[in-house]
């Protein structure tokens, strides 16, 4: 019987670590971003901590997210104009610090705001016949898209096929909408 730890890593530097004494492909996780560690004083604690601390900041890292917003049920123009935080109903794990950009249905038909989320996990009763809500988030306005043009067919052209609900989005997604 052996004890390990699974920690996160870089892509990238999967092949940097398992080349090391110490360190072997992910034991049930996913081996593109997860590595064991096996606890025989092969590493020194204080390598088995950073390891540890390298991890938590990759996991816990802020996310983008992308978020459908209709019009006929909830008029978020007006509510971004008279405020610049708002609740809104959270039905994924979005975290505090995670970014999330606002896709406005018809008429609008792109992406409208880019917010912040400030807190998260919000006890909310709501329900009435288009909507359900037992927890909410606030997120904060960071900007304001008015004359960029983030459609659906922008959007579908960096792979996005449909804005049902919340969705993560990649970096590399993202960085074309900033």
């Amino acid at each position: 019987m052996i004890e390990v730890i699974n920690v996160k890593v870089a892509e990238d530097e999967i092949d940097k670590f398992l080349s090391k004494k110490g360190y072997y492909e992910a034991y049930h996780m996913n081996k593109r971003n997860w590595i064991s560690i096996i606890l025989d004083d092969t590493l020194s604690d204080k390598d088995v901590i950073y390891m540890i601390d390298k991890s938590y900041n990759l996991v816990n890292e802020a996310v983008d997210w992308l978020i459908p917003s209709n019009p006929k049920y909830f008029d978020i123009v007006k509510a971004f104009d008279e405020n610049d935080e708002i609740i809104w109903k959270q039905s994924s794990d979005i975290q505090i610090g995670d970014i999330v950009y606002i896709y406005v249905a018809e008429p609008y038909s792109k992406i409208l705001y880019k917010t912040v989320a400030t807190e998260v996990d919000i006890p909310y009763e709501y329900h009435d016949k288009n909507l359900k809500m037992n927890r909410v988030m606030k997120i904060k306005l960071l900007k304001k898209y008015d004359k960029e043009n983030y459609s659906f067919s922008y959007l579908n052209q960096l792979g996005i096929k449909a804005i049902r609900g919340p969705r993560k989005i990649s970096k590399d997604i993202s960085c074309f909408i900033k």
